[in-house]
């Protein structure tokens, strides 16, 4: 179960960022997607994210790929699949 939850969280994450991949604007110059959020105020420091067209093609190939790793493991992991689950509980 561990493995089907993994791979299809990854599936959904996929299918996001096509969602971002087809809302980005190629003509636009500047960041898009932004989030920007005060974090030490009294210092004027800011947490400020956001993405340019390189960037979204990075974020799209990372998701893409993390079906094909987790579905990869599923034959390479054989041994205490629940390892790292354990801990947390």
């Amino acid at each position: 179960m561990v493995r089907q939850v993994t791979f299809w969280v990854m599936v959904l994450q996929f299918i996001l960022t096509l969602w971002l991949y087809v809302k980005f604007q190629a003509g636009v110059a500047e960041l898009q997607f932004e989030t920007r959020l005060p974090w030490i105020a009294q210092w004027g420091v800011h947490y400020h994210i956001g993405l340019d067209g390189f960037n979204v093609l990075l974020v799209l190939l990372t998701a893409f790929l993390g079906p094909l790793v987790v579905a990869g493991a599923f034959s390479a992991i054989t041994k205490d699949v629940k390892l790292s689950t354990r801990w947390c509980s």
